[in-house]
């Protein structure tokens, strides 16, 4: 069998694949439809001749059914087959709750993980502003101590030069006076 393109003119193999062709003398499309008349003639049409029988069965006012043709149809599946399927199908069934188990205990770990971290994170906050409070405490203490250091370098020149002075006093020969508050002896500076 043969189809002819309409625009072309060219003749082609009938494509197997389309299912059988038109019964209609000198039509070569697929069929589409089975149709049946009131005085029991059959067969098979493509979409164009089904509305001329549907014209046809109008004007002589007697009765065409058709069916519509599913070429892609598949045979209807044998007992075997129905119990592979079943089998296969319980086995995904008990599949996917293993699944969705090991899913809600994924999701209660993670839950459970996410609240852990959440803990961490304060913990870690808490202990960052502990560790800022302590690091300006310890130089706080520190510069304190610096001042303390240097006021104690400063007292223990000042002991020092007063030492010097009280032996001083003490060895010159005919010093007999003291220097009274607020004096200081000859050659010395005041202290700033």
């Amino acid at each position: 069998m043969a189809e002819e393109t309409e625009t072309t003119g060219e003749v082609e193999d009938f494509d197997a694949t389309q299912g059988q062709p038109c019964d209609v003398d000198g039509c070569d499309k697929a069929a589409r439809f089975t149709y049946t008349w009131d005085w029991g003639q059959t067969g098979v049409c493509c979409e164009q001749h089904q509305v001329e029988f549907g014209q046809k069965s109008q004007t002589l006012k007697r009765n065409c059914q058709f069916v519509a043709l599913n070429p892609g149809a598949e045979a209807p599946l044998e007992r075997t087959e129905r119990a592979q399927l079943k089998g296969e199908c319980y086995a995904l069934e008990m599949e996917i709750t293993d699944y969705k188990n090991r899913n809600a205990s994924l999701y209660e770990q993670n839950r459970q993980l996410a609240g852990q971290v959440q803990a961490l994170t304060v913990r870690e906050a808490e202990s960052g502003a502990q560790l800022r409070d302590m690091r300006a405490t310890v130089e706080k203490e520190t510069k304190a101590a610096d001042t303390y250091r240097r006021r104690n370098a400063e007292m223990v020149d000042e002991l020092t030069r007063l030492r010097l002075l009280v032996s001083t006093e003490d060895t010159q020969p005919g010093a007999g006076s003291r220097l009274g508050p607020g004096e200081l002896p000859p050659g010395t500076l005041p202290p700033e």
